[in-house]
């Protein structure tokens, strides 16, 4: 049985893990009103190409994160496509080319996520950017593993 302190320390980190995943979706939503208002795309955010996966096609990945601050951190300026990074962005291995968009299952936030950087990853691997990567953490802890199913979106 856990002493009443760490259950209720437990209960607190997890309010937080839901109100920072609350924020990201919110934040998401408008960036989709943005991009509706301007013709449905954000062409300084998308590639918007096809993937050369039919849609719907579901991969297993790994899903990592990394991060401008927090521990980790450090990668704070451009991405290989030449798009200045940004929160919820997505670093891919090779066989995901630059504008694939995919959902990650079990994602809390539920994104649609874009290829739209590189590292050196081994195949299907999907490393999404925070800013800082404590929300980062805490978003894979509610996603549950490192390793998931994906879904292609284009």
């Amino acid at each position: 049985m856990r002493p009443p302190i760490a259950a209720a320390a437990a209960e607190e980190r997890y309010a937080w893990e839901v109100l920072r995943a609350m924020k990201q979706i919110d934040e998401q939503r408008q960036v989709q009103a943005a991009a509706a208002a301007i013709g449905g795309r954000n062409p300084a955010r998308s590639y918007n190409t096809p993937s050369g996966y039919a849609i719907g096609t579901i991969l297993t990945a790994r899903i990592t994160i990394y991060g401008c601050v927090g521990p980790g951190g450090g990668f704070c300026n451009g991405m290989a496509s030449g798009i200045q990074v940004f929160e919820g962005a997505a670093a891919c291995s090779a066989d995901l080319p630059f504008g694939t968009k995919i959902r990650i299952s079990g994602d809390p936030t539920g994104r649609v996520y874009e290829c739209l950087d590189r590292g050196h990853l081994a195949s299907t691997w999907i490393d999404v950017f925070f800013n800082d990567t404590r929300d980062g953490i805490a978003w894979q802890s509610l996603l549950g593993g490192t390793v998931t199913a994906i879904e292609i979106v284009n």
